[in-house]
């Protein structure tokens, strides 16, 4: 009696698998009566269509921001830098900042850029002073408008 080894489909479920998590890009459609929230980690990029527009989470420049159970003369803040279009020759970048010890959703401090406002409503983690040091896996909730 013949067998066939399990792993050909191994293969095949692993290549499955790291084709998913390779492909680190999102694409939503933006209108300019809609502002849309979207969630992108560190690294991650959103394809805005139908201009075909690609922004990227590039890195937190400052989290200077107070944690969340110390008391502290300054709220300090958050700065993320975005690059828009990355793959391009000469890609634009531009920060967006949020203050610290602010509720969130956060929904001051728009830029303006290529057509589009873009706000730093929320950046998690929030600091905690038992945070230990280390890379830190941000998460920023970004809302994306088309300006007319």
């Amino acid at each position: 009696m013949r067998t066939r080894s399990p792993f050909p489909l191994s293969w095949f479920l692993a290549g499955l698998f790291l084709a998913c998590i390779a492909d680190n890009t999102l694409s939503v459609t933006t209108t300019p009566d809609q502002p849309i929230d979207i969630k992108l980690r560190l690294g991650e990029q959103v394809l805005l269509r139908p201009e075909e527009v690609l922004v990227e989470f590039t890195r937190t420049e400052e989290d200077s921001r107070c944690p969340e159970d110390v008391v502290c003369v300054w709220a300090g803040r958050a700065i993320i830098k975005l690059r828009l279009n990355p793959d391009h020759p000469s890609p634009s970048e531009f920060t967006l900042t949020i203050p610290g010890t602010i509720k969130s959703p956060y929904d001051g401090t728009p830029f303006d850029t290529l057509g589009y406002r873009w706000t730093l409503r929320q950046l998690n983690p929030y600091p905690r002073s038992s945070t230990p040091p280390g890379p830190i896996p941000y998460e920023a909730l970004l809302r994306i408008q088309k300006l007319e």
